[in-house]
């Protein structure tokens, strides 16, 4: 799983086309790891590991990132990647509940994978686990999180 994990940044940009070669890499690592037939559920053989799948373990490495660059844990050229929304207007939902500003859609597919078009992912997790006091709290409740939503 370290290399799925220290990799998870770039194969987020991959195209749609190789993710499910990389899923399939997972599956397969679990099932050598456990000698299940090909029969087993994926699903069944990550809760046995309390592995997340691709797709979460992706997002759980976004939002990881996402907390480190707004709480002020990366290097200083990292803040601009992502801003968040601000409304001195009007007391939104989308300022109180600590969300990114979501960039205008790109003109190209290949930039809409980038990390800085990934706010959906901060924007969808939980407020009470966006504001962990430490990487460590929001690392362990994001994952909580994600191993029990569907």
């Amino acid at each position: 799983m370290s290399v799925f994990d220290y990799c998870c940044p770039v194969w987020a940009n991959v195209s749609n086309s190789e993710l499910p070669k990389v899923k399939s890499i997972q599956k397969r690592a679990a099932k050598i790891i456990l000698k299940r037939s090909n029969g087993n559920s994926a699903v069944f053989l990550f809760n046995e590991f309390k592995w997340l799948s691709f797709d979460k373990r992706l997002n759980y490495h976004i939002g990881v990132m996402t907390y480190t660059i707004l709480y002020g844990q990366t290097p200083k050229n990292m803040c601009n990647i992502i801003s968040v929304s601000h409304n001195t207007s009007y007391n939104l939902r989308s300022s109180t509940n600590h969300n990114l500003a979501i960039l205008k859609r790109p003109k190209t597919n290949y930039l809409q994978n980038t990390f800085g078009y990934s706010s959906r992912v901060w924007n969808g997790i939980p407020l009470n686990i966006k504001k962990s006091p430490s990487v460590n709290a929001l690392k362990a409740n994001f994952k909580l999180f994600l191993q029990n939503s569907q």
